[in-house]
């Protein structure tokens, strides 16, 4: 059952109007605060209203503008985005709050600046949570890596900065040297980059070569882990500072689900008859994310 609603751009718009407000009320703390804290709320409870359809098996789809066949800047909601979508907007209630006691404690400076980074970094989760095609996802996740770097940055001291300068080296390097061109090939190989509707069939076609088709994957995975991996990372001093967790947060989760479980369940979810040597592949790719997970566990303890 499909159902034509416009819910996933009501949430992605209340947190961008959040960030527009929190970024006018810079001279008012209190009003600024409040603006960061009821848009998280709105927003949840938006994220919210579209479990009743999706837990009956719905989904929720929306399609704001196609700019040319195959690419349309479109939204696609179903079990997994939604529970996605769940995370992201419930965080952030509790991220603002901890934000603002952080922020007033320490009488932080650039504070409007943090918070209106931070709604936008989460209007990036939510747009790449419900994206429908590779077209949006990827408009969203650039929106993630322009508002995380002044984040990244924020204390502005040389620690700060080559954090930062690393951050785009990875993220953004990584976005332009293989995610594009991993998105130019899939359009050219299937004439779209609107995710499948049947994740049983992909949306690469039967027949297709399998050379580029495993070529295509790889630099799937190296665009969105390379990226993924500048978060965990000990190299950033948002995650060498304790009381600071939050200041990635909502990037890292979004890399985290992006990074090894999107290219596989949406691109390419025939790929054992399509191409048998990426089931093998796959497998090792969790295996080594699986001992990653755990040494970077025990360096941080």
């Amino acid at each position: 059952m499909v159902i034509e609603s416009a819910l996933p751009l009501l949430s992605i718009g209340i947190v961008f109007v959040s960030a527009i407000l929190i970024m006018a009320s810079r001279k008012s703390p209190n009003i600024r605060e409040f603006w960061s804290i009821a848009g998280a709320i709105l927003t949840f409870l938006t994220v919210m209203a579209m479990v009743p359809t999706v837990w009956e098996g719905g989904v929720i789809k929306y399609t704001l503008s196609t700019i040319a066949p195959g690419i349309s800047l479109n939204f696609r909601v179903d079990a997994l985005s939604l529970m996605f979508g769940i995370v992201s907007s419930f965080l952030w209630i509790f991220a603002s709050i901890y934000n603002i006691g952080y922020m007033r404690t320490l009488k932080e400076h650039a504070q409007t600046r943090y918070y209106t980074c931070f709604a936008a970094a989460i209007l990036g989760a939510q747009g790449v949570s419900y994206a429908g095609g590779l077209f949006t996802l990827y408009l969203f996740y650039e929106v993630i890596s322009i508002f995380t770097y002044p984040l990244v940055a924020h204390h502005q001291d040389a620690e700060g900065y080559a954090g930062a300068k690393k951050y785009v080296i990875y993220l953004v390097g990584t976005s332009k040297g293989f995610l594009l061109p991993a998105v130019i090939l899939t359009y050219v190989m299937t004439g779209t980059l609107d995710f499948a509707d049947n994740i049983q069939d992909g949306i690469f076609p039967a027949g297709s070569d399998s050379i580029w088709v495993t070529i295509t994957y790889i630099l799937f995975i190296a665009g969105f882990a390379a990226g993924r991996a500048a978060f965990v990372g000990r190299q950033y001093p948002a995650f060498q500072q304790p009381q600071r967790p939050q200041v990635c947060r909502p990037g890292g989760v979004v890399l985290k689900f992006i990074g090894t479980d999107l290219p596989p369940i949406i691109l390419f979810g025939n790929g054992e008859e399509l191409v048998p040597q990426l089931a093998n592949f796959n497998t090792q790719l969790r295996m080594c994310e699986g001992h990653s997970v755990r040494l970077l566990s025990l360096i941080h303890i």
